[in-house]
């Protein structure tokens, strides 16, 4: 979903993050650092620059790559940089977001998710519940129907920095 403010409450702790001049980001989009040349798919993604998961480098099934997005998610977008604009993005490093699931199923409160990813990729703005790379947790239980889960978000970029 295009530019989609999927915030919802607490402390957002803003950061701003660089993008490259031909990096499209969207309001609501996960953003992963790029943390060494090679981490990019995307030849234009400069070391120490947000991104969105989509334009990290196929680490090979779908687990390395929700692993590999992991490791470099910084936040959530709350702002918007189409192709060819210079401005910093604003990242939220910290709130509760209701972010969207792949398919309906029931999450429980403390439930860690992850971003949802394929054997090539992860998706931009998507979740599926799971413990092996989690980015955030769920703070409200949440039924089988519907997509929506209240998470609080868990950058592990910062979590890693003091280890």
């Amino acid at each position: 979903m295009s530019n989609h403010n999927y915030y919802r409450y607490g402390d957002q702790e803003l950061i701003t993050v660089p993008v490259d001049p031909e990096t499209v980001v969207e309001i609501g989009d996960f953003i992963c650092i790029a943390v060494a040349a090679d981490t990019a798919d995307d030849a234009n993604v400069t070391t120490g620059y947000g991104c969105p998961p989509t334009l990290l480098v196929d680490s090979g099934d779908a687990a390395a790559n929700r692993e590999a997005a992991a490791d470099q998610f910084a936040g959530i977008a709350m702002s918007a940089s189409r192709a060819d604009a210079e401005d910093d993005i604003i990242v939220a490093t910290a709130g509760i977001f209701e972010l969207e699931q792949k398919t309906a199923a029931a999450v429980v409160i403390g439930a860690p998710v992850e971003m949802y990813a394929d054997a090539t990729s992860c998706e931009d703005q998507t979740i599926v519940a799971g413990t092996t790379s989690p980015i955030g947790v769920c703070v409200e239980n949440k039924g089988a129907t519907g997509t929506g889960v209240m998470v609080k978000i868990l950058p592990q970029l910062f979590q890693n920095l003091g280890s």
